[in-house]
């Protein structure tokens, strides 16, 4: 049985008038979804982490339909732009989808909402172009960014964006206020992102008076954010949620003498007031790995994403789930099982835990730096870009590091190797110094820095945690 004209989401079937008793042999589910590929893969130590990288995948997969929706499984369905803004990165990293996300940012173009919805029409041609290096979408929809940027400029006057959804269905009690958290710190952030944006993309096109003024009002929306924001006091920003941090950290407003002190303020806010949990919705879900990898607290970015008590993606995997929720806790009737929007965490596993990302865009230059728990014993990712396939497999063996790296044609890469010195480091068990294709550029924070052509290595470190 199929029904025509229209799709549902599900998980379970229920049969009747069968004759005899049915067997899963007996039943095909079928999956639907808009043709867009899956071209990567992220295998770790951790079953339960594995099992959130699935069900993000399983979450895109299914609101990909023509349009990103927001979830397959009720009359809703809608074309949420907050949704796809907080997931689309992870999306890319997963699937090929620089035909449907055009189409897309055709539908929204011309919006005037606030950042936390409309801001997508700024923020996916970026992205694209990030991920594909294709110019033409930016120079097709500068006009746009930079007229909405203007619009959101004249409707704040003194810079701080105080509307909007902002960090939408963090834990709640299930009033529609509690749904909406620290709406001021998601939106202001994403505004200075906007604005920062259209910056750059103006000098990619050669504007320079664009580019000025657009830098120029980032940085002014950002020093206005923190004067009014800030308690020096506690170091945090609003009422100290994890979100609060998380966003200005993530997206640069904090200023550099602050940042030692309102990430700690985040950790402790994690540990004491949370006990170890997430409180967060879809905007500081995002983040939330990025700025505590990059701040040297991976393992607690593990334990937050596979906690299995409330909250935490592992305790609604304990309760059966196989897509994220809508809500962190487990609720019907019209909370669905079957939400992209808290997907966006994905990304993490590839830019973060296996340290892909782009030096350049469209791949041209990778970057290979991961990060590497203590908590996980290996990591291996691969993903397939314009230019070919990445992989980024690294595995502890007591003190030793081995990391297998693939660099596609015609690119190559930087890579960031654990070790005591460079001179420490080897290549198929050669030194540095006769490896082919690799030279070494430097030494950083614990790594050997090095310069590598297309191919596949083998190298061989010594780990140390950072």
């Amino acid at each position: 049985y199929q029904p025509r004209f229209t799709y549902h989401g599900f998980r379970f079937v229920e049969i009747t008038g069968y004759p005899g008793r049915p067997t899963l042999d007996d039943v095909t589910g079928c999956v639907v979804h808009a043709d867009v590929q899956a071209h990567s893969s992220c295998v770790t130590s951790d079953a339960m982490l594995n099992r959130v990288h699935s069900n993000c995948v399983w979450g895109m997969r299914s609101n990909f339909m023509s349009i990103p929706t927001d979830c397959p499984v009720r009359d809703e369905r809608t074309p949420c732009q907050m949704d796809s803004l907080a997931y689309e990165e992870a999306a890319l990293c997963n699937f090929w989808l620089h035909g449907f996300y055009m189409k897309w940012l055709g539908d929204i173009v011309g919006g005037k909402g606030n950042p936390d919805w409309n801001g997508d029409q700024v923020l996916l041609p970026w992205r694209l172009y990030q991920c594909y290096g294709d110019r033409r979408v930016l120079e097709n929809n500068f006009a746009n960014m930079r007229a909405y940027v203007d619009w959101l400029h004249a409707k704040t006057p003194n810079h701080v964006y105080t509307e909007g959804f902002g960090d939408w269905c963090p834990p709640n009690t299930g009033t529609w206020e509690s749904f909406h958290g620290n709406v001021t710190e998601v939106n202001t952030s994403y505004y200075v992102e906007l604005a920062r944006i259209v910056g750059a993309t103006a000098a990619l096109l050669d504007k320079p008076d664009e580019t000025a003024h657009y830098a120029s009002l980032a940085r002014d929306i950002a020093q206005a954010f923190h004067a009014q924001r800030f308690d020096a006091r506690t170091a945090a920003y609003s009422d100290g949620r994890q979100t609060g941090s998380i966003m200005p950290l993530a997206l640069q407003l904090v200023p550099a003498e602050q940042r030692a002190a309102v990430f700690a303020q985040l950790v402790a806010t994690i540990q004491n007031k949370n006990h170890g949990r997430v409180d967060t919705g879809i905007m500081g879900t995002r983040y939330l790995v990025d700025v505590l990898c990059d701040g040297g607290q991976a393992d607690r970015a593990i334990s937050l994403l596979t906690q299995t008590n409330y909250p935490g993606f592992g305790e609604q995997i304990v309760h059966g789930a196989t897509t994220t929720w809508e809500q962190w806790s487990f609720k019907g009737g019209m909370n669905s099982h079957n939400h992209a929007m808290f997907a966006g965490v994905d990304v993490s596993f590839f830019t973060r835990l296996a340290g892909i990302t782009a030096a350049q865009p469209g791949y041209a230059q990778i970057f290979i730096r991961p990060c590497m728990p203590s908590s996980l014993t290996f990591v291996d990712a691969t993903q397939e870009t314009i230019q070919g396939r990445v992989r980024s497999r690294w595995q502890r063996d007591g003190h030793a590091v081995t990391m297998l790296v693939s660099v596609p044609a015609n690119t190559s890469a930087t890579v960031y190797v654990p070790a005591a010195s460079a001179q420490a480091v080897t290549e198929s068990g050669r030194p540095l110094d006769k490896a082919d294709g690799v030279t070494c550029t430097g030494y950083e924070s614990g790594c050997a820095v090095l310069s590598v052509g297309s191919g596949d290595y083998r190298f061989v470190g010594e780990f140390s945690a950072h």
